[in-house]
């Protein structure tokens, strides 16, 4: 019941006076005086905790069912039980509602008095003198829902003897009607502990699901910081043996004298403009004309070193025409390769002689690789060092000036820190472009690039709340290497996840609301299984949620549950937009809970919100239908405020005015009782309630 309706204790009991008033015409004004003057000052206890059941005594029964089969059943004494009570829980249980049925009931199990006399039971009913005292005690234990004991009273009641026929009757019609009444909460009870049943295995197996997932978590972060160790090594080059070296000093810019001592050395396999390429790569030296001084002074190093030959790997490069290199140079830049492309550049610089324009070209290319490559080696500190801001900026340079290189590694360090800065969008885009760099045959394992490209991808698209964009990312991997586990285990999970939330739909639809809350929470629990902490996804699911809790009259969870999906969709993650029609979704539902709870001025208010925002999209059917929703609304607005529903206030069922008086009476005061309890002031300020 939303602010509007919500009043204070004081009110409820006014409320409650004018209703015992109108409705119990039998009541005395002064015990209406009494009820009201309690009500104001009092606050209901709470109920205490059930104590554990002990068995005195059972006996087995035959119970015949219609069919004409027969089946054994156990009928249990309790501690507190007597006889009566024992038969009538028996009856209950087993949907024995005559009143000779208990009676026989009674008399089978009368056999069991004399064990039951050698038991020490203080907690047994008050035995009473007559039929009325009888009457009174039930009345009393049915006002307080204790329908299992008023039943019983009943039953002690018909079975006193001179009762004319009209109160006997009497006494039958009510035992009738607290039999159903028993009935009914047990199949509450049943249903609670079922339900709770659920819910403890759901517990369970999300608890395992999660350590599952952090496991997965924990071996993908070791997968990074392997990544990151390679990153962080010297080229693969300096690993072989030193064919020969000069000193050289370098000069810092402004200064005249050299600053620092520095080696220049070529390592086995590598011919002198190659050399001279790492050299300049490695002090930040971006000039072609530095590559081409070091290039000769290293040579001349190496036409002094006895017996040198290239390897395979590097080959004579005075043997390829310059014009080759220069072509294998620009091709390699395009895919983002920068280090072969310097050495291909170099090459082409170094040796032989290129006409212009090509020179000119291969020198600015050459610039640009040495630049590139610097910043490529420079990069990796930052990323070991988790400044993701720092690494996109680099990153997002290359691709500004290679939009359509493919060069896998750059491409995952990027959907990487794009992930760590929750930019889900970008991360999709990232690991889609490094899938295009990568090939697709063989077996996927743990720590391949494509592997965490695809695990980074689906992770990025749940997190914007796109499953199609997670389900594509992991039929990549399955397509080429169906028996890979891992994305094996997490597309199986994506599919039960998106089959649940169709079927909640379905139910929804149907307005099977409890059936679709109990799928709807199994989905909330896949997605916490699965690892993924996606808010957008979350508000898809809780939007259902808050639809089908306040289809079932759970007024405030429903409202919970609307309010997380407002403020998720209206502040969504880094990189994503403010979507209105999504706003405006969560806001009619949001409007909607409050209309079930008759709190038309919240209603109101959000359906308004919402019509402000449709009306960006221009669906004007769209439009249409919320004007007619928020004309109904205000109509309700204005009705309630000026004639009030006391009865939809205390929440009493619809039919409640064909009850009898007593009835009647009965309801007003347990649904008193309850609401002062719930919205008592020392309750409510301070919890989820106080809005």
């Amino acid at each position: 019941m939303g602010p509007a309706t919500r009043t204070s204790t004081v009110s409820w009991c006014v409320v409650l006076s004018a209703l015992l008033l109108t409705i119990c015409a039998g009541a005395s004004e002064a015990e209406v005086a009494t009820e009201e003057a309690s009500c104001a000052t009092d606050l209901p206890d709470e109920e205490p905790e059930e104590p554990v059941d002990v068995i005195k005594a059972t006996m087995d029964l035959t119970k015949t069912h219609n069919d004409g089969t027969k089946e054994i059943v156990p009928a249990h004494v309790y501690m507190g039980d007597d006889i009566t009570l024992a038969a009538f829980r028996f009856c209950v249980n087993n949907s024995y509602s005559g009143v000779y049925a208990m009676k026989q009931t009674i008399e089978l199990l009368k056999s069991l008095q004399p064990k039951l006399d050698q038991i020490e039971d203080t907690t047994l009913p008050e035995v009473l003198r007559t039929a009325g005292a009888y009457m009174r005690r039930a009345k009393e234990a049915s006002g307080e829902g204790r329908h299992l004991e008023a039943g019983a009273d009943y039953l002690r009641a018909v079975q006193r003897p001179g009762l004319d026929p009209e109160t006997s009757e009497k006494f039958e019609q009510a035992l009738s009607s607290e039999f159903y009444s028993a009935r009914r909460q047990l199949e509450a009870e049943a249903r609670e502990r079922e339900e709770a049943a659920k819910v403890a295995a759901r517990a369970e197996a999300e608890a395992e699901a999660a350590a599952e997932a952090a496991a997965r978590h924990a071996a993908n972060e070791e997968d990074w910081q392997v990544l990151t160790k390679e990153m962080l090594l010297a080229p693969e080059q300096s690993d072989k043996p030193v064919v020969t070296s000069i000193p050289m000093g370098l000069i810092n810019p402004g200064q005249h004298e050299a600053s620092s001592a520095v080696t220049a050395a070529v390592h086995e396999g590598m011919d002198a403009a190659t050399a001279a390429f790492h050299f300049c790569v490695d002090h930040k030296i971006p000039s072609p004309g530095e590559v081409l001084k070091m290039k000769r002074q290293l040579q001349a190093a190496l036409d002094r070193t006895p017996g040198y030959t290239s390897s395979e790997e590097y080959p004579q490069p005075e043997k390829t025409a310059p014009e080759e290199w220069m072509a294998k140079g620009l091709k390699k830049i395009k895919q983002g390769d920068f280090e072969g492309a310097g050495e291909d550049l170099s090459r082409a610089v170094c040796y032989g002689q290129l006409a212009e324009p090509q020179l000119s070209q291969a020198n600015q290319q050459l610039q640009q690789a040495l630049q590139m490559s610097a910043k490529m080696r420079a990069v990796a500190a930052p990323f070991a060092a988790g400044q993701w801001d720092s690494v996109v900026a680099v990153l997002e340079e290359v691709q500004r000036l290679y939009p359509d290189h493919r060069n896998d590694r750059l491409w995952l360090m990027q959907a990487r820190s794009y992930q760590q800065l929750g930019r889900w969008a970008d991360t999709t885009r990232a690991a889609g472009m490094l899938m295009q760099c990568v090939p697709y045959s063989g077996r996927w394992v743990r720590g391949q690039p494509r592997m965490m490209g695809v695990l980074m991808g689906a992770a990025a698209g749940l997190e914007m709340d796109a499953t199609d964009k997670a389900l594509k990312f992991y039929q990549v991997a399955l397509r080429h290497d169906p028996d890979q586990e891992q994305v094996g285990k997490a597309y199986k999970g994506l599919k039960k996840l998106t089959k649940t939330l169709k079927e909640a739909e379905k139910k929804l639809g149907l307005g099977y609301n409890r059936q679709a809350l109990e799928l709807l929470q199994e989905a909330l629990g896949v997605v916490r299984s699965m690892g993924v902490d996606s808010g957008l996804l979350r508000s898809t699911i809780l939007l259902k949620v808050c639809t089908a809790q306040s289809e079932m009259k759970q007024y405030d969870a429903a409202l919970l549950s609307c309010e997380q999906v407002v403020a998720q969709r209206q502040t969504p993650p880094p990189g994503m937009f403010v979507d209105p029609q999504k706003v405006a979704e969560a806001l009619q539902a949001r409007g909607r809970a409050h209309s079930h709870d008759n709190n038309w001025d919240d209603a109101t208010t959000d359906y308004r919100e919402a019509l402000e925002l449709i009306k960006q999209g221009g669906n004007r059917d769209a439009i249409m239908e919320l004007e007619r929703v928020l004309r109904e609304a205000t109509a309700k607005q204005r009705e309630w405020n000026e004639r009030r529903d006391h009865r939809a206030v205390l929440e009493l069922p619809v039919n409640v005015h064909q009850l009898p008086q007593e009835k009647q009476c009965e309801w007003i005061k347990r649904q008193h009782k309850k609401l002062a309890l719930k919205w008592h002031p020392d309750k409510v300020v301070g919890s989820s309630l106080a809005r």
